[in-house]
């Protein structure tokens, strides 16, 4: 009983985030892809194509993991987009670049780097368990499952926002003269 509650708070944490972030990127699509092509992971062109197909690809994740046939197709559908963008992050991390992460379209100022990647691969995993423990775990969504998984899901988000916060402020004081130093 507590371990299908967990398996279906945790599809809950896919399925709210991968329609929130579809709904941000089709809110603007045009801005989204030139999110994706900053990356400069893909050329321009296919990266022009990612963007406007990424989004229906995440919704169609998230549709498909709320149905017990075919949850399965939804998890590997969305750990391969999951493992594209895990790359994109990983690339653009160990070459120092500073990229707005495009998670959730223009409306959510993430950057590209180290939470990013570990929260990717935090719903790397999420969607492999979601895919290993389908035919042991699937009872339906119960109310518990679906509040706490919009739970997981609200401290999923405040930690990027929380995050978001320190490196501005990280930004600002590092980049301010100290006192005592002239330049």
């Amino acid at each position: 009983m507590v371990w299908g509650i967990l398996y279906h708070a945790v599809v809950v944490v896919l399925v709210a985030l991968f329609t929130l972030s579809a709904l941000l990127k089709l809110a603007a699509p045009r801005e989204f892809i030139k999110l994706v092509q900053a990356y400069d992971v893909l050329p321009r062109r296919m990266a022009t194509v990612y963007g406007a197909v990424l989004p229906f690809a995440e919704a169609t994740g998230a549709v498909l993991l709320v149905n017990e046939k075919t949850s399965l197709s939804g998890a590997m559908l969305l750990c391969v987009l999951l493992l594209g963008f895990g790359y994109a992050v990983y690339t653009v991390v160990k070459t120092g670049r500073h990229v707005q992460c495009a998670c959730y379209g223009r409306f959510f100022e993430v950057e590209a780097d180290r939470f990013t990647l570990w929260k990717t691969v935090l719903l790397i995993v999420f969607a492999l368990l979601t895919a290993a423990f389908r035919d042991r775990l699937w009872v339906g969504f119960s109310g518990p499952a679906v509040l706490f998984g919009l739970y997981m899901t609200t401290l999923i988000l405040l930690a990027q926002k929380v995050w978001i916060s320190y490196r501005k402020a990280w930004r600002v004081l590092t980049e301010t003269e100290r006192p005592g130093e002239s330049g």
